[in-house]
């Protein structure tokens, strides 16, 4: 990181609420035990695309938009200031746990960016309320069925 945007992003942490920054802890914890998960899986025991089925706790329509929200602002915020890469799916995964944790129930959903010209291009993302939670700007990736 440039010296130069330091002061910036000094500004900025302290900007944060105790929420935000208990948000951010917790999203670093979700990421690593993502990323060792999914390190130590092999691609057939993966089961990412089937839905977590909400547990039996249900939550208010505005706890849920909150969680969301904080999930999908924290979850990619930690991704960039952990010391290990962050993948796409590692991401949607840490954010599905947390989630289900939660009671929330999430589908991890895969696509393909086919307007690329060059090398095949695969992208993970989240999905809740029928909302991206993780994976940014999804719209030129075509969805696996």
């Amino acid at each position: 990181m440039p010296l130069s945007r330091l002061p910036a992003r000094i500004s900025r942490a302290r900007q944060m609420r105790w929420q935000d920054w208990r948000d951010l802890v917790r999203a670093m914890r979700e990421l690593w035990h993502a990323n060792r998960a999914l390190r130590r899986m092999a691609a057939p025991e993966l089961d990412l695309g089937r839905p977590v089925q909400p547990a039996e706790i249900r939550q208010s329509d505005a706890k849920m938009a909150d969680l969301l929200s904080r999930v999908s602002i924290a979850v990619p915020r930690a991704a960039r200031l952990v010391p290990w890469r962050s993948s796409c799916l590692v991401q949607a995964q840490a954010a599905r746990s947390w989630l289900a944790r939660e009671g929330v129930g999430s589908e991890i959903r895969f696509g393909l960016d086919e307007a690329r010209t060059g090398p095949f291009e695969a992208h993970a993302w989240l999905v809740a309320d029928g909302k991206v939670i993780t994976g940014g700007e999804i719209s030129h990736f075509t969805p696996f069925s």
